[in-house]
């Protein structure tokens, strides 16, 4: 038989005499933070460098304008309508491997465009929109009452990795084909947007501050061209009191010419103010080649940038290049973009490293 016994002591063990209990917590505890750790960390806040958007883990969407453009848009950009990251084949093809892009679409044709579209973010971007316009020769898309409102061509969705990964950029095909109209003898300008749920854009069309939005106001015109009413739309849209740069590039020398809004406002359009400036009679390309001295080369850039200056600084409101060619036919072979890698490498041109100063 188990006796067992009255003693709870012994039957469940006693703490040792060396054991303290816990103190029991006070009725109304007080927390206190140390004053001078406080000033410390908020000091360290304060001085803190903010991260740049690319720096943090979110998507980090742009088009480009122009070679090793890596979207930082402060200050802003002087020279932002090439984008070459929006190229045009003429017809209807489903790849632009193997197409030459052209710089001189036909009126009346189907035309297809591409726009490169890239995430240099550390997060993949999920449901990209992308969007592509078209607009009359302008310096500015923005202004409500300009003539060089964009006109909506079609668009598309698209996934796109993080920078890390072969698909942080991707050529995308515009399942809209483009047919530009008779009206501008197909001086038509080209405008791309992209943006996403976490990468948002705004309503405006300003290429020089925004990495999300891309301009292709580029066209490339052969000696019989009649330019003036090119020219001629660009001056319509002359932001007020703001003066015309012209910017001819011969191999290394660049040539330049200003034309003051005065002298514009006073003939009444841009193109007579370019033929008084350069004492000729006519704005066809091979009159403008010759003014310039020109000819050396196939083909010769010629720019028109709209500026004017605030608080003592230059700000460029937009502008376009023509490609005059020295020849009597387009050159098939042209391409303004031949410098650049095939379009189906994949290699980031950027390291992991990567940090926009």
């Amino acid at each position: 038989m188990i006796k067992i016994s009255n003693n709870y002591d012994l039957e469940r063990g006693t703490d040792p005499s060396n054991v303290h209990p816990d103190p029991s917590p006070p009725e109304e505890p007080k927390y206190e933070s140390d004053p001078e750790l406080r000033k410390k960390i908020k000091h360290q806040i304060s001085e803190r460098e903010p991260k740049p958007r690319q720096g943090g883990i979110w998507p980090y969407l742009l088009i480009r304008a122009f070679l090793g453009d890596y979207g930082v848009r402060f200050p802003p950009l002087n020279n932002f309508w090439e984008s070459p990251d929006i190229q045009v084949v003429e017809g209807i093809v489903s790849t632009l491997e193997g197409n030459t892009p052209t710089l001189h679409p036909i009126p009346g044709k189907p035309h297809t465009i591409f726009v490169r579209v890239w995430n240099l973010g550390r997060l993949a971007a999920i449901g990209v929109r992308l969007r592509v316009y078209w607009a009359n020769p302008s310096f500015s898309f923005d202004d409500p009452n300009s003539p060089g409102r964009p006109h909506y061509i079609g668009g598309m969705y698209l996934d796109l990795s993080d920078r890390y990964q072969q698909g942080s950029h991707i050529v995308c095909r515009l399942p809209t084909p483009w047919i530009p109209i008779f009206e501008n003898n197909g001086h038509e300008c080209l405008l791309a947007k992209v943006d996403s749920f976490a990468d948002r854009t705004g309503p405006n069309f300003d290429a020089n501050i925004d990495r999300h939005v891309g301009q292709r106001n580029l066209f490339l015109a052969v000696l019989q061209d009649d330019l003036k009413f090119l020219i001629d739309s660009l001056g319509q849209t002359l932001p007020e009191k703001a003066d015309v740069q012209m910017l001819y590039r011969i191999g290394d020398d660049i040539r330049t010419m200003t034309i003051r809004h005065t002298a514009i406002y006073e003939l009444g359009s841009l193109g007579k103010a370019v033929m008084q400036a350069l004492d000729i009679q006519d704005l066809t390309a091979k009159t403008l080649i010759s003014a310039f001295g020109g000819g050396r080369a196939d083909v010769e850039p010629l720019q028109f940038r709209a500026f004017q200056f605030e608080q003592e600084k230059e700000k460029i409101s937009g502008g376009y290049t023509i490609y005059l060619s020295t020849t009597e036919t387009v050159p098939k072979f042209y391409n303004r973009y031949t410098i650049l890698p095939s379009y189906g490498t994949t290699t980031p041109p950027y390291s992991k490293s990567f940090r926009p100063k």
